[in-house]
């Protein structure tokens, strides 16, 4: 009995080196984060620059407010009506209430009315 006790532990001892190094040396794959942030149609100053006029109606609209389900660092997606999906590895490169308030200007500015 004590020989397959000898045995078991043998091969345990052989077989833990094994199983740890690949567990540390990366024998499981790992998936990089990625980075976005919203920009607008007419975020280049080419497309920004309008004629100035004198009579120009400006509408103003605000305060937005972002849902608190979407105010986290990963991205989030409604799959169905009722369903939401995080994506841990699709994150804000900075936070959506910032980005969303700039892109929001900058297409504003360029899609503002005019009265002639």
């Amino acid at each position: 009995m004590s020989h397959i006790i000898f045995r078991l532990m043998m091969i345990s001892f052989c077989l833990f080196p094994t199983v740890l190094g690949g567990c540390l040396l990366g024998g499981g794959t790992q998936q990089r984060a990625q980075f976005y942030v919203l920009n607008s149609l007419y975020s280049s100053k080419a497309g920004m620059e309008t004629e100035t006029t004198r009579d120009v109606l400006s509408i103003c609209v605000g305060p937005v407010h972002l849902p608190q389900y979407v105010n986290r660092p990963q991205i989030v997606t409604r799959i169905s009506r009722n369903e939401l999906e995080v994506n841990e590895f699709a994150r804000w490169g900075e936070p959506l209430k910032d980005n969303f308030s700039e892109c929001w200007q900058k297409t504003s500015r360029f899609c503002s009315l005019r009265i002639t």
